[in-house]
């Protein structure tokens, strides 16, 4: 067992999580009734609501931006705790209603509140269940996931629900069972946000030892050429995220902490492969990033710091999915430290 693997067990030893049960057809169908009657309740408040789109994800930019989007605002702070959040009434809304985006700019919290804390999976998530600040802009509510058609019949989901505290104090709530695929998609979305939330609160520090900044907001991804300049690079860490947008759609959400590695040497394979990087589309299952959003960040000379993103777009409207290929040597290289930060097993 390498070193690596003893420290992530040790991290995740109260987070495991197990297969998520099939429920009967009755509370299929209660939960079923529920849903209509919440929508006949939101659909004249619906009318006049303002829609905005949440955590849209843009197209990957080709341009030559280097570093990662910052946030434009200061979050609000909140001392609110999960069991006081989950608690309080709420005004139960539709996705399309939260306003704005990002979540940062007009809530103060969001708590993931299960019907049934003691159900799978929520035993694999890093407690308490709650996000703050900028973290939030990492969870995705509303038109995250893949088209309801493709979420299957036979893998319902635990009951849950998103509370939400604005910035005023409001306190409004979202029924998983309104989002995609009984909210499994928005689920895998809050563990990654709850990953960069711990990440920031430990200064940058990681599993693997290396030093990582969070990630978030997460889109626009930067286009490639981080890494143009013709200047040695001096060494490269490569951070690896969970992921907050793409999740194979059976599979059961589950928490793991951000993991940095540094790469051998002066990273010369990565940087000569993240040169030659192009936009590839195709099917969701051949991008290499699959399951983790992974940054090369990148020091040169006089300690100029680059950064790239790679990450895998999810399919848009033709079906194909967009990613960020580098050369298969480099790819190797960063496919090694993917497999090394799978949870164990």
């Amino acid at each position: 067992m390498t070193n690596l693997e003893s420290r992530l067990r040790e991290v995740l030893a109260e987070v495991e999580t197990g297969p998520v049960n099939p429920s009967a057809l009755a509370r299929g169908a209660r939960r079923s009734a529920a849903r209509t009657r919440r929508r006949v309740v939101l659909g004249s408040a619906s009318a006049v609501a303002v829609a905005v789109t949440v955590a849209v994800v843009g197209a990957i930019d080709l341009g030559r931006e280097q570093t990662l989007v910052p946030a434009t605002s200061t979050p609000v702070q909140s001392t609110v705790t999960a069991g006081e959040l989950c608690s309080r009434a709420a005004q139960d809304i539709t996705a399309e209603a939260l306003v704005p985006a990002p979540l940062s700019e007009g809530y103060s919290a969001l708590a993931l509140c299960p019907a049934d804390p003691s159900a799978s999976p929520w035993g694999s998530l890093a407690m308490p269940s709650l996000v703050t600040g900028r973290a939030m802009d990492v969870v995705v509510l509303g038109h995250g996931g893949p088209p309801s058609e493709q979420c299957g019949h036979d893998l319902d989901f635990p009951d849950l629900r998103f509370v939400l505290q604005s910035v005023t104090g409001q306190v409004v709530g979202l029924q998983g069972d309104e989002l995609r695929c009984d909210g499994r998609y928005s689920v895998q979305s809050f563990y990654a946000a709850r990953a960069e939330s711990d990440l920031a609160a430990s200064g940058g520090r990681t599993v693997g030892g290396a030093a990582c900044a969070p990630v978030y907001p997460r889109y626009p991804p930067p286009g490639p050429g981080g890494a143009e300049t013709t200047e040695p690079i001096r060494s490269v860490v490569v951070c690896v995220h969970p992921p907050s947008r793409e999740v194979i759609v059976d599979a059961v959400p589950r928490f793991t902490p951000v993991i940095g590695f540094t790469a051998p040497g002066d990273g010369s394979t990565i940087v000569q492969g993240w040169r030659s990087g192009r936009v590839t589309s195709g099917p969701l299952e051949e991008c290499p990033w699959l399951g983790a959003v992974v940054v090369l960040q990148a020091e040169g000379p006089n300690a100029q710091a680059f950064q790239q993103q790679l990450r895998c777009e999810p399919p848009d409207v033709s079906g194909d999915a967009r990613w960020l290929s580098l050369s298969p040597a480099a790819e190797q290289v960063i496919r090694s430290f993917l497999d090394e930060a799978q949870p164990p097993s």
